[in-house]
């Protein structure tokens, strides 16, 4: 408590009527309790209205390192190795938030989910600071959102001078024996009371900001028209979230009923921005960018773009999309699964743009609107656009090179360039899909866990048929809502994957690949061999036993050409042979003939790897499975997530063909983040991807 009164400044003033609490604090030491041999850093905090805290900084301007040279106001990734002021807010979960401010007007937010662990940066803030003589003095307007729930603890620093000069400093010091300077040193941290100066209750719960952090989640509104006025209207709303196989793009907005290209065929139109439609722009420092336009009738444009001078590559790509309509709220909502290809290496800036209406009734909206002097063609100009941190939907972006797509588009249109003209628009107009077009498929956001090795629940083609079966009550798929057909009639396409190593994955939950050699078929196959062949001509099961008599491995194989062996290994004492149906496929939970004497002994097992997934709605093998009460061994849980309540699957409220995967992982939660296939929506009772639409 001492520590704190020799920093701290607590004022009290009345202005109009009401109370203004503000704190201020020196910076008087350096990192590890040195002196410093300047005036030292003095910053305030202050409630600002009813959802934010103001951040204001009083401090020597040593101009040493130089102005970074980012756009003043914006996001500068790095900012850290300039000359900045930092303060961090920390709760007890070790969950905190990190401002940096420098003196020439960058800024930098970032979330931590642990220490040192990114989840979120490049994070918008109203930013100003002014440089006088050898002083500078600043501001930044911190949304309450930004902080964690419930913060009791917080740091700050300042950093100047370049190396081997660089001074580092602290307002509460680590040891003067600590090797090196970290101001991710947690344990440093001192208590912090907000309550003196935000409103009650408002730093309690879990933001949804942080709630999207933790989930892989980026979600922008669009409130402002081009130069920023008002809406007058709900705002449109846009969410991007990573799977394995792209990034889905989510819209959510009013339905217009304006400016509608003519009703017929769906799928990718020109000039899509000419009628109403939703659209985000993915650029990188090259200029180039990927530009996607979703319409509420299902019309989609994907184009690839390099600009200055502007130069359209390749138009009309072909996009897994699918549109529902909810007439009574006449709203409307688009889902799109653009493939990681389709954007340019080193993606660092975005933009969005609503356009609807006709004639002088002619509206276009932005996320980052454009300054009060310009003019509507401006509206698109990159330097407009506001820093994105892609690499927490797609981690390989950053440190790619030119996809397929790219380059082919780049070779092809080599010292061309042209510039679009409006012009109208005919329903004609626009390439069909082909037949190749990319499909939804499960798989896991690679946000929160890139290193996760398997893929739980990679629907197989028995499965989709299990599924089909199951749906075939669902709500018809062509109610309330437009399909965008990206198949021709009777004829299934494979998927298009990512050129990339296959992922490790559990037996059970492996995509069928093609035959493959049996994987025993070498000179050392053991020559006790024993065959077992039951009364389906199409199955067959060889067991092979090794010298070793704690080993016995099973390889079953069928003569259909189209069935993988599967091989399964137990290190059990030598058993009767195992024949698997065909129908469903199974992996043998118990297969010990011995009676159990105590129910307790049996080990326990995460239940999403019991079976072979949440789409078969009976469990062959479930009278096998005993029949315990774990009620006083059950595991202790952690603490409550935003929507972990226990292990297991739990669908996505906003969007049905989404739902979520709750583990317990090293005493925490971690949620994985799933997709089903095109045309099916996930339902939470069958615990299964249906057919049809629910959304």
């Amino acid at each position: 408590m001492l520590r704190l009164l020799l920093v701290a400044t607590v004022m009290v003033s009345a202005v109009a009527g009401s109370t203004s609490i503000s704190i201020s604090y020196h910076i008087e030491k350096t990192w590890n309790g040195g002196e410093i041999d300047h005036p030292p850093i003095k910053f305030t905090l202050q409630g600002h209205g009813q959802n934010e805290l103001l951040f204001l900084v009083e401090a020597p301007f040593f101009n040493d390192p130089p102005n970074p040279g980012g756009k003043p106001g914006q996001p500068f990734l790095g900012l850290w190795n300039y000359e900045v002021v930092e303060i961090f807010f920390l709760n007890d979960d070790n969950q905190y938030v990190e401002i940096e401010l420098s003196p020439h007007g960058q800024h930098i937010v970032l979330l931590f989910k642990a220490q040192s662990e990114t989840i979120r940066h490049s994070l918008p803030l109203k930013v100003k600071t002014t440089i006088h003589g050898d002083k500078w003095t600043g501001s930044a307007r911190i949304p309450i959102s930004y902080l964690p729930p419930k913060v009791t603890k917080f740091n700050a620093y300042g950093i100047h001078g370049s190396d081997p000069n660089r001074v580092y400093e602290a307002l509460y010091t680590a040891l003067a024996t600590d090797p090196a300077p970290n101001f991710h040193a947690l344990q440093y941290f001192s208590d912090i009371d907000l309550s003196q100066l935000i409103p009650p209750g408002s730093n309690d719960e879990m933001s949804e900001l942080w709630q999207d952090a933790l989930n892989g989640l980026f979600r922008y509104r669009v409130e402002a028209t081009w130069n920023g006025r008002p809406i007058d209207h709900d705002p449109v709303m846009i969410t991007l979230q990573g799977f394995q196989d792209g990034i889905e793009m989510n819209v959510t907005g009013p339905s217009f009923n304006e400016s509608h290209v003519p009703r017929g065929r769906t799928g990718p139109v020109e000039r899509l921005w000419e009628y109403e439609a939703v659209e985000m722009l993915f650029a990188n420092e090259k200029n180039e960018y990927l530009r996607v336009s979703l319409g509420p009738l299902g019309h989609h444009q994907v184009m690839l773009v390099q600009d200055s001078p502007y130069t359209p590559l390749k138009k009309s790509l072909p996009l897994d999309y699918i549109v529902s309509q909810d007439p009574g709220k006449r709203t409307w909502k688009g889902s799109a699964l653009i493939p990681p290809s389709f954007f340019p290496p080193h993606v660092n800036r975005m933009n969005a743009y609503v356009s609807h209406g006709s004639g002088s009734k002619r509206k276009h909206e932005s996320l980052y609107p454009v300054s009060s002097h310009s003019t509507l063609n401006e509206r698109l100009n990159l330097e407009y656009f506001v820093a994105i941190d892609f690499e927490f939907l797609e981690p390989k972006n950053p440190k790619s090179d030119y996809s397929s797509v790219w380059g082919e588009a780049i070779q092809s249109r080599a010292g061309t360039t042209t510039t679009e003209q409006p012009q109208p628009l005919k329903s004609e107009e626009g390439p069909m899909i082909p037949p190749e077009d990319i499909m939804t498929v499960l798989g896991p956001s690679t946000t929160l866990k890139p290193d996760r090795q398997h893929l739980l629940r990679r629907l197989d083609e028995s499965v989709n048929n299990k599924q089909q079966q199951i749906g075939a009550s669902a709500p018809d798929r062509n109610q309330g809502h437009v399909h965008v057909k990206h198949q021709q009639e009777g004829k299934v396409h494979p998927l298009r994957r990512k050129q990339d190593p296959p992922v490790e994955q559990d037996p059970v939950y492996k995509k069928e690949e093609p035959p493959q050699a049996p994987v025993f078929m070498t000179e050392d196959l053991p020559e006790e061999v024993d065959v077992v062949t039951t009364e389906d001509p199409l199955e067959r099961v060889t067991v092979i036993t090794t010298d070793d008599p704690l080993e016995r491995v099973a390889v079953i194989t069928t003569e259909d050409p189209l069935e993988k062996v599967s091989v399964f290994v137990k290190e059990d004492p030598p058993q009767a042979p195992v024949v698997v149906k065909e129908e469903p496929p199974q992996v043998p939970l118990l297969t010990k003939e011995e009676p159990l004497e105590d129910p307790l002994d049996v080990p326990l097992q995460d239940p999403l790897y019991e079976t072979e997934g949440p789409f078969l709605e009976e469990d062959p093998l479930q009278d096998l499975i005993p029949s315990i009460d774990f009620v006083e061994n059950k595991p202790i849980l952690p603490a409550p997530h935003p929507f972990c309540i226990e292990e297991g699957l739990v669908k996505d409220y906003i969007r049905c063909q989404v739902f979520h995967e709750c583990v317990v992982e090293n005493n925490e939660w971690r949620v994985y983040h799933w997709r089903c296939p095109r045309g099916h929506y996930f339902d939470q009772e069958k615990i299964a991807c249906i057919t049809g639409y629910a959304c």
